[in-house]
């Protein structure tokens, strides 16, 4: 525990004892001391990896066994555990201290405490872990600081994750402050908050080898090192006609580490930079307030915010770049491509406004307007490059985007740039009409508008209007249904898709494949998506739920591009049994979602026509389905013991399967089954949890537990294992292609059996 905050606690706890000392009424009630042992066996997933031997042939090599996944939120350590929750009270006062997981990387620990109707505290320690990857490997030295040297040698060394370094991807995180609010037994309040958020680590990076994708890449862990300070005030008024507060709150978030550099094998093993985040700024100002008993006994709520982010460092203005086309490169230069500004200062304006206005009409009636306004200002400093050369630059000329090369220069041209901010706004209005004690319809229209700085959609709208019935006639059965319909289109400019050239006055044209794609954020379309939901009590002591929905979103005017989305959801629960004997309930969940999308390689731009191996049609339809089966049981054995269970089984399948009309050879582009559109599973996990607990009550004072928790989780994944059915440690391409990976999440699967007794002390 930090030591600043066991200096704070115990000064906490001398001033409890001084409020006993004055309040001599003070007693505890409903306290509890808890201490007891854990023993944890884990069993981590091993990486079925290989290196390259050549460009065809591969060593197959184990990667060594990685249980992050298994704590990857939590810290299951063999050892002692224990808990405590104190609780007491007075006329005047009131405490309560409650801790858990002490001693372990998700440890816990709040105070509260305070005199009734005239002022609060509370004081809090929150620790939790961010397990990555275990036993990770990699050919660099000195990860978990900002210089990350290679072994040197000739291009490509390190080719054997044999003789490579071990590390892991972990996060440490530590939420640590208080808050004091006081009152004074009047209407006005004023409080004032103080937290520090510290995280630290190791997080995953990567840096590119060479010029572009053909010559590789390779991954290696960058430092964390954060601090975020936080500060809040806010004071207000409340009675039974209103309120309003103010609050003023300063985010301040400092990196120790700027910059990192690492040994580039392509270039030469020089050493290469890779930014990290920098420190920054945040205010805000908020005003809240609310007017009650307005006429027809309305509510009138407004809200107000503005907040400004700013940071500040300094731009880089070169790279590694050979200094001729050889591959591997003979020398190695630095590439200069002067910026417009030496430093860049972040300032980033949002501004926000809420307006609602709810009226009970009387006769059952009730309605609630409302808007809402979002916008945001980018005063940033505005980076652009200029021409810049390396080798013969006396040869270069002024190039188009993105860069001309021959075999004794290197040229860019000058690079534009622009500064991105959008504003939203939307208005809207809900009613509802309570026909009986057992019906109720409701509705609602809204209008949302998006004006944007991106040339492929300045402007979208989306109108959306719902439909809701509500059943409770009868005693043992709730029903809902509910529509609801999103229309949205935008102001679209074919000729500027994303990653349109800059330097284009014309932008792309009616005769290229890009001018008939849309990105689906901005595409127009239509959705429709129903809900229903049914509550039934048959009997005393069985209770049901069924809840289903389902959604489908049409993407309109396009070629290419997302085409549709398609969504369902059911939910079932069904519970039997008095909790005073017996009761087990049983859950599922089942979820589907499906998405097509559409693409052309080649001639003539529109789809259709002859298909060959150079010109052709070509999709993907993206799957994911999600299930759930769930079992708990209570059983009250006699009055002192008590047994609990649970189990747990979910499974998550996805995929994406190809489509191409590009007919089937093998040395064609877009072919199945040995091509580059081969299908793929993605992302499927099975994961099974028992947890079975007994406890027993020894006198009014103790209680004994013992428990038991078993849990395996399986992974699979295509992306993890395309490298001749590998994963790849170092990959070799042929020629200069070659990547080294550090087998981080190949294989996250795990097993974990856990059995804990636990002696509880009541008082």
């Amino acid at each position: 525990m930090n030591r600043k905050l066991i200096s704070v606690l115990v000064a906490n706890l001398f001033a409890v004892t001084a409020v006993w000392a004055a309040d001599d009424d003070f007693t505890w009630k409903g306290s509890s001391v808890g201490i007891g042992v854990r023993g944890t066996k884990e069993e981590g997933g091993t990486r079925n990896g290989a290196y390259g031997t050549s460009a065809t042939t591969t060593a197959p090599f184990t990667g060594p066994e990685d249980a992050a996944k298994l704590n990857e939120y939590r810290d299951l350590s063999t050892g002692a555990i224990g808990f405590f929750d104190l609780q007491g009270s007075s006329q005047r006062h009131y405490f309560r201290a409650f801790g858990e997981n002490l001693g372990y990387e998700d440890q816990y620990v709040n105070l509260r405490g305070g005199q009734y109707s005239m002022f609060k505290y509370q004081l809090y320690q929150d620790k939790m872990p961010h397990n990555l990857s275990w036993n990770a490997l990699t050919p660099l030295a000195g990860t978990g600081s900002t210089l990350l040297t290679g072994p040197g040698g000739a291009y490509p060394p390190a080719q054997n994750p044999n003789a490579w370094n071990q590390f892991d991807y972990g996060l440490q995180r530590q939420n640590y402050g208080g808050n004091f609010e006081f009152t004074g037994n009047s209407p006005w309040h004023i409080r004032a908050d103080y937290n520090e958020n510290t995280m630290k680590g190791v997080r995953p990076q990567s840096g590119v080898l060479g010029t572009g994708s053909g010559n590789g890449l390779i991954e290696f862990g960058a430092p964390v090192d954060y601090k975020t300070k936080n500060l809040s005030l806010d004071g207000g008024y409340s009675s039974k006609r209103g309120s309003f507060s103010v609050n003023v709150q300063n985010s301040k978030f400092n990196n120790s580490k700027d910059l990192m550099q690492w040994s580039n094998f392509y270039m030469l093993n020089n050493l290469d930079t890779n930014l990290l985040p920098p420190d920054n700024d945040l205010k805000q100002v908020s005003l809240n307030g609310t007017l009650r008993q307005l006429p027809v006994n309305s509510t009138l709520a407004a809200r107000f915010t503005w907040s400004k982010l700013t940071n500040g460092f300094n731009v880089e203005s070169g790279g590694l770049k050979p200094t001729t086309n050889a591959s591997p490169p003979t020398a190695v230069g630095t590439l200069v491509t002067a910026p417009s500004s030496a430093t860049f200062s972040g300032d980033y304006e949002t501004t926000t406004a809420s307006l609602s206005l709810s009226s009970p009409w009387g006769a059952g009636v009730d309605t609630r307007l409302y808007y809402n306004y979002y916008d945001t200002k980018n005063n940033s400093t505005l980076v652009q490059y200029a021409l810049g050369g390396l080798g013969n630059t006396a040869a270069c000329a002024n190039p188009s985007f993105p860069s001309t090369s021959a075999a004794d220069r290197f040229c860019i041209g000058p690079y534009p740039n622009s500064l991105f901010e959008y504003k939203k706004q939307d208005i809207g209005l809900d009613a509802g009409w309570r026909i009986n004690r057992g019906n109720k319809v409701s509705g609602g229209l809204n209008y949302l508008e998006v004006e944007r700085h991106r040339e492929d959609a300045e402007k979208t709208k989306e109108d959306k209007i719902w439909l809701e019935y509500k059943n409770t006639m009868l005693e043992s059965l709730a029903a809902r249904i509910k529509y609801q319909f999103v229309q949205r289109e935008s102001e679209l400019n074919p000729a500027f898709p994303p990653n349109t050239s800059p330097f284009s006055t014309t932008g792309i044209l009616p005769t290229q494949v890009p001018y008939y794609f849309r990105a689906y954020d901005v595409s127009n379309s239509d959705a429709n998506q129903i809900k229903m939901v049914f509550d039934w009590s048959p009997m005393p002591f069985v209770d049901t739920g069924l809840e289903g929905s389902w959604r489908k979103t049409d993407y309109k005017d396009l070629y290419y591009g997302r085409k549709d989305d398609y969504r369902q959801e059911y939910n079932v629960t069904v519970s039997v049994g008095d909790p005073k004997k017996f009761r087990i309930t049983a859950l599922a969940n089942y979820e589907y979602i499906k998405f097509d999308q559409a693409y052309r390689n080649g001639t003539p731009a529109t789809p259709g026509g002859p298909q060959t191996t150079a010109n052709f049609d070509w999709g993907t339809e993206n799957t994911q389905i999600n299930t759930l089966f769930g079992l708990i049981a209570d059983w009250p054995v006699v009055e002192r013991l008590a047994l609990k269970g649970s189990y747990t089984w979910t499974k998550t399948d996805g995929g994406v399967d190809f489509t191409s009309g590009s007919p089937f050879t093998p040395a064609g582009a877009g072919n199945f089954n040995g091509g580059p559109l081969v299908n793929y599973v993605t992302d499927n996990t099975t994961k099974q949890t028992l947890n079975l607990k007994g406890d027993y009550k020894i006198d009014k004072s103790w209680t004994g537990t013992i428990g038991y928790v078993y849990e395996k989780y399986d992974y699979a994944d295509d992306q993890m294992r395309g490298y001749q059915g590998f994963y790849p440690y170092y990959q070799n391409l042929g020629g200069t292609n070659n990547s080294w990976f550090s087998g981080a999440f190949a294989n996250p699967s795990y097993k974990m059996e856990v059995i804990y007794l636990m002696a509880t002390y009541k008082f």
